[in-house]
């Protein structure tokens, strides 16, 4: 039984490591507004996830934070990198940011239920997988998740 978890927990490792990289989209994505300064730091951040320079990515996702105030995307990045990074507490403080500024961002939901998920932390988990299948009825990945973590 014991081996059965951890296979278990092995695969939901490594499909919320392939979530989270195809929910990088703001990562595809250059930025370009007013707030110039804010916004090179972001690009740069997305260029330094790219060559997987996670520790400098976060440093230039934190400046773009610091510069323009209510930058989600910018926290939604930092907090998928720190997931990578198993940084799961500061992670979902970040998809926080993230849900204040967007209550109804499903993708962050889901994210940091993940990371109350690889936390063991199964409640807060499940609350946020029911959000986030309640936000977004189309992606069948969210209620699979609010039931493995039942």
């Amino acid at each position: 039984m014991k081996m059965k978890k951890f296979s278990l927990l092995v695969f939901i490792n490594l499909t919320f490591f392939i979530v989270v990289h195809s929910q990088v989209d703001t990562m595809a994505t250059l930025v370009v507004a007013d707030n110039q300064e804010a916004e090179i730091d972001y690009n740069k951040g997305v260029e330094a996830y790219k060559i997987k320079s996670y520790e400098k990515s976060i440093e230039y996702f934190t400046s773009a934070i610091i510069k323009r105030n209510g930058f989600y995307q910018a926290f939604y990045n930092r907090a998928n990198i720190l997931t990578i990074l198993l940084r799961y507490k500061e992670a979902i403080g970040d998809y926080s940011e993230v849900l204040k500024l967007q209550p109804g961002n499903s993708k962050a939901f889901f994210s940091r239920g993940m990371a109350y998920f690889f936390l063991k932390d199964y409640k807060n988990a499940r609350d946020n997988f029911l959000t986030a299948s309640t936000l977004d009825t189309k992606i069948a990945k969210y209620p699979y998740y609010l039931g493995v973590a039942n």
